[in-house]
């Protein structure tokens, strides 16, 4: 017999968000977990092509943050960011949570 442990899911509020490049701009990203007993641990950001180009935060009450790294090098277009997301006391053989959200940069 092998036990199952089932993650709850987690949507992302505003998915899709704007940054300009003229500015040192902050976008954030709300976490909406479908299990209120169980709290997310951590939030961290996928390692991909698109990542390279930017910094993120896992804040206090589920909030994820984004911001461009360095505005010279990024190009103008939509950038599709996954974020696993790591439950406490979560059995360390399962598999996080991937979300997705969205940065256009303009």
């Amino acid at each position: 017999i092998k036990p199952v442990s089932k993650l709850p899911k987690v949507k992302v509020e505003n998915a899709t968000q704007n940054i300009y490049k003229s500015n040192a701009q902050v976008v954030s990203y709300q976490l909406m977990n479908s299990d209120n007993s169980t709290e997310i641990e951590k939030v961290m950001l996928v390692e991909d092509k698109n990542n390279q180009y930017f910094d993120s935060a896992f804040l206090e009450g589920d909030v994820v943050t984004v911001a461009l790294k360095d505005a010279k090098k990024v190009k103008p277009g939509k950038y599709t960011l996954k974020f696993n997301v790591y439950f406490e006391g979560a059995a360390y053989d399962v598999k996080p949570v991937t979300v997705k959200t969205t940065v256009v940069v303009k």
